[in-house]
């Protein structure tokens, strides 16, 4: 006890000649009242921001009743080229409308088929029926534009919300005629882009592929025309006559499986006599352009010929 009675005596000799000056006074009761504002501040905050939150999840509950809570993710529209790759999510996939599209091996997803831009590929859509633009030939001659489709009564940039019973296009101008070529069928269509004709190839879009009781052959009609073949990966074949037997096996043993898309592994390439060219895309015994159809006959007899 005797410490604590000497204790005034002891602080007066530790704290002699210390004395708290107006500026410090100042500066204590600056600090203080800072201290008071940020509470009122904080109390504030929270007192307007619990109902704005409460009122939003509400929201989010009505109109978005199976999102993660998490998450709010803004919905999207958009329009993918058969076999077009997305970046790989966390589950492996990116899942869009109702065809997943796997992350790919192949240096060139694309093929000689124009890449797709802004959402969507090139295209022409002639009621119900859609043509991708091909990059090569990079133009074509006029001489090979058939009959006339009609013209273009649509441009749009979202394609997948075009009328299916109209002809429409997100890079053909309106107004520009759209034609079939000679002997091609359905095939192939071509069209005026900055002036000059372009070629398109019959592809699936947005789950429209064949129409009625089209088969591989009505929507693939190049039989006769064929001069080489090749499957990346794979090999090539370059006589027309064994081509030819290749291509009869594939139309006549392909199964339909569905309007949708394939992992694709590899691409099936067919040259033609005049030059042009059609390509499927190769999963295994699998093969897509417009439509996904099944034939290991052919991948079979392809890979016995290239050898």
């Amino acid at each position: 006890m005797k410490q604590l009675d000497q204790l005034p005596e002891i602080a007066t000799r530790s704290l002699g000649g210390l004395h708290a000056t107006p500026e410090m006074r100042y500066a204590i009761q600056m600090k203080a009242a800072r201290r008071e504002k940020n509470k009122a501040q904080t109390h504030f905050f929270v007192k307007i921001a619990a109902p704005v939150c409460c009122v939003a999840i509400l929201l989010a509950l009505i109109f978005f009743p199976n999102a993660s809570m998490n998450t709010f993710v803004a919905p999207s529209i958009t329009s993918l080229p058969l076999g077009q790759v997305l970046p790989e999510t966390q589950n492996g996939a990116a899942l869009v409308g109702e065809v997943s599209v796997y992350n790919s091996r192949m240096s060139s997803e694309d093929g000689i088929w124009s890449s797709a831009s802004s959402g969507s590929f090139p295209l022409i859509g002639v009621k119900g029926r859609y043509y991708r633009l091909l990059t090569s030939p990079a133009s074509i001659s006029s001489s090979y534009a058939g009959q006339t489709l009609g013209m273009i009564e649509e441009y749009t940039t979202e394609p997948s919300l075009s009328d299916t019973g109209i002809i429409s296009s997100n890079c053909v101008s309106a107004g520009e005629e759209v034609y079939a070529l000679s002997g091609y069928d359905s095939t192939y269509v071509c069209a005026k882009i900055s002036g000059e004709y372009r070629l398109f190839q019959r592809i699936s879009f947005n789950g429209h592929a064949t129409i009625g009781k089209e088969t591989l052959r009505n929507t693939l009609s190049i039989a006769g025309h064929i001069q080489s073949m090749s499957i990346s990966g794979i090999g090539s074949v370059s006589d027309s006559a064994t081509a030819e037997h290749l291509f009869s096996i594939l139309t006549e043993n392909a199964v339909y499986e569905s309007s949708g898309s394939i992992r694709a592994s590899s691409i099936l390439t067919i040259t033609l006599d005049n030059g042009l060219s059609a390509q499927m895309l190769v999963s295994d015994d699998r093969l897509a352009a417009c439509g996904v159809w099944s034939c290991p006959e052919f991948i079979t007899a392809f890979a016995e010929a290239a050898k």
